[in-house]
C-alpha cells in the first residue's frame, strides 16, 4: 500500500492541472441547461460500461437524442 501511495504522490504533479481543468468544466456545468447536464450525465453513464473514448464517440452520435 505505501508503494502506491509514493506512485500517486510522483504523478500528482502531472495531472494536477488536468483535474483543475476537469473541476473548472463541472462548475461551467451548474449554469448549463437542464438537456446539458442531463446529456453529461448519460455520459457517465455509459463510462460504466464503455471506455471514456468508446462512450464520447456514442455521446457525440447520439447528441440531443438523449433527450427525446
Amino acid at each position: 500500500m505505501k508503494d502506491l501511495v509514493e506512485q500517486l504522490e510522483l504523478l500528482k504533479p502531472q495531472i494536477s492541472h488536468l483535474v483543475r481543468h476537469r473541476l473548472r468544466k463541472f462548475s461551467e456545468l451548474r449554469n448549463s441547461s437542464d438537456a446539458s447536464l442531463f446529456k453529461e450525465l448519460c455520459y457517465c453513464i455509459l463510462t460504466a460500461n464503455f471506455t471514456a473514448i468508446r462512450a464520447m464517440k456514442i455521446q457525440e452520435t447520439i447528441d440531443d437524442g438523449f433527450c427525446h
